[in-house]
């Protein structure tokens, strides 16, 4: 299945305005996406809360983060969603389909990890 494709119907189907330059994304010719995977509403919200506050006062915000769980917030935690992983060139991310209905996507810029060993108190290593 061609899954860009599909979420490009997806996100014509009433999607364009609620989520602005996603089109350009997935048209871009650089975008690929991975295998899509159900997950449960509860626990993606709770995996994209920890990750709000893990990021939070960081340079590079998630690109509509904020807005993904504001929309998982109002859909009934029994609920199921498709999760299809995203990145091209620049970015990396996630588009969250609940019913056939894109509820957001939630990007984060690409680059290199910088990695510090040991324990880490305010800037400072503790030896």
């Amino acid at each position: 299945m061609d899954y860009l494709k599909h979420l490009n119907t997806v996100l014509s189907a009433g999607g364009d305005s609620k989520f602005p330059g996603l089109k350009s994304i997935l048209m871009s010719g650089k975008t690929q996406a991975g295998a899509p995977h159900d997950e449960a509403i509860a626990f993606l919200l709770s995996t994209y809360q920890r990750r709000m506050i893990s990021l939070a006062g960081s340079e590079d915000q998630p690109l509509g983060l904020v807005e993904l769980v504001e929309n998982l917030s109002s859909i009934s935690n029994s609920e199921r969603a498709t999760v299809l992983p995203l990145k091209d060139d620049s970015l990396s991310g996630e588009c969250v389909i609940v019913n056939n209905e894109l509820v957001g996507c939630a990007f984060v810029k690409r680059g290199v990890l910088y990695l510090n060993r040991g324990l880490w108190i305010d800037g400072k290593r503790i030896e």
